[in-house]
């Protein structure tokens, strides 16, 4: 194996060039798209609106729900639902029934927090010290209970 190889001059410039035109490509599809919603909004068929958010239901805010490759759920989500269905989780639970540990379920909240529709948030904590995922809501609002991480207030660009 190679150790550490420093990138030359030349393949440093290579690499920013295609940074670079890969983001001019990306903001003029992007603002291609803004302009098809723009007129896709202004007819009075309803039926234009509907396929572009088939195409891009990021443009009218719809988040959707990523799939595990083989088509299932994913096991982020399914850790949300079990802790959600079953009010009080231990951390063995989780380990027995996902292989995955401590932190990957903090990912796991996290990303749930930021892809979820506002209202459909689950707030869930965590004991360090007992090892246990307890549901402490749902909803827009953070539950007065709550101790986990909080979703960013920034906004995301989702294209």
């Amino acid at each position: 194996m190679e150790e550490n190889k420093k990138l030359t001059p030349e393949e440093i410039a290579k690499k920013e060039a295609r940074k670079a035109a890969k983001k001019i490509r990306k903001e003029s599809r992007n603002g291609a798209l803004t302009i098809l919603k723009e007129l896709v909004d202004k007819q009075p068929d309803k039926k234009f609106q509907e396929a572009l958010k088939t195409v891009r239901p990021s443009l009218y805010g719809i988040v959707r729900e990523k799939s595990a490759g083989s088509g299932g759920t994913s096991v982020f989500n399914k850790f949300v639902a079990l802790v959600a269905e079953k009010k009080t989780v231990s951390e063995d639970e989780i380990f027995k029934q996902f292989k995955v540990g401590r932190k990957d379920c903090a990912g796991f909240l996290r990303k749930h927090l930021k892809r979820t529709e506002p209202e459909a948030r689950i707030w869930i904590n965590f004991d360090k010290e007992k090892g246990v995922y307890t549901f402490a809501g749902k909803g827009v609002v953070e539950p007065s209970n709550y101790t986990g991480p909080k979703p960013s207030t920034e906004s995301v660009n989702l294209k």
